[in-house]
């Protein structure tokens, strides 16, 4: 019989998707009664979060099967980002979001240096301080296509994700801190055509 401890990384997910308005309550059902019809005897928990009404009631139900300490993946949540920007979702939201998973989720240094990076550029640009906010969509598409693989179905592929993430992150870092070099050994007077 499954549990939600066979879930764990998946409902942790859940659980903050629907706090941030990443993941719908009707995916959460929807998975949940997937489990109930694979099951002859399902779990109480899967038969009551198929029945909850909110998103709150649900948070709640999942927070009492998961450890306090539990942060999601983080790259699985970058991985849905990635399709609420893909579906059009505004880039604000997406930025913001990404900012709050610093605390929040479970990620790289890396990660966190390109969260970053996006969140002081979107905020400049947003500002008409420096850059356009077309080139932080660019630059944040960029990122988040890295986690384009993750998805609710797929979450036992996720540690094979996660390092194939990792690498790709670390080839995109390296090929930009090669760029930057490339320009700055540019004489000063070419830098300014």
């Amino acid at each position: 019989m499954l549990s939600p401890r066979d879930f764990k990384e998946l409902l942790t997910l859940f659980k903050v998707g629907l706090a941030v308005g990443l993941i719908e309550i009707d995916e959460v059902k929807k998975w949940a009664d997937g489990i109930i019809l694979s099951e002859s005897d399902p779990d109480i928990f899967f038969i009551e979060l198929s029945l909850v009404n909110s998103n709150n009631q649900a948070i709640t139900l999942i927070s009492e099967n998961l450890r306090p300490e539990s942060y999601p993946n983080g790259k699985a949540v970058l991985g849905q980002l990635h399709k609420r920007l893909a579906e059009g979702q505004e880039l604000e939201l997406i930025v913001r979001a990404m900012y709050s998973l610093l605390n929040e989720a479970k990620l790289s240094e890396l990660e966190k240096d390109y969260i970053y990076s996006i969140d002081d550029y979107f905020d400049m640009a947003n500002k008409k301080v420096y850059g356009n906010l077309q080139s932080v969509e660019q630059q944040t598409a960029d990122f988040l296509f890295l986690y384009k693989e993750y998805t609710l179905e797929n979450h036992l592929d996720w540690p094979e994700l996660d390092k194939r993430a990792d690498y790709e992150l670390e080839e995109m870092n390296r090929a930009a801190t090669e760029r930057h070099e490339e320009e700055q050994r540019k004489p000063w007077w070419k830098k300014l055509l």
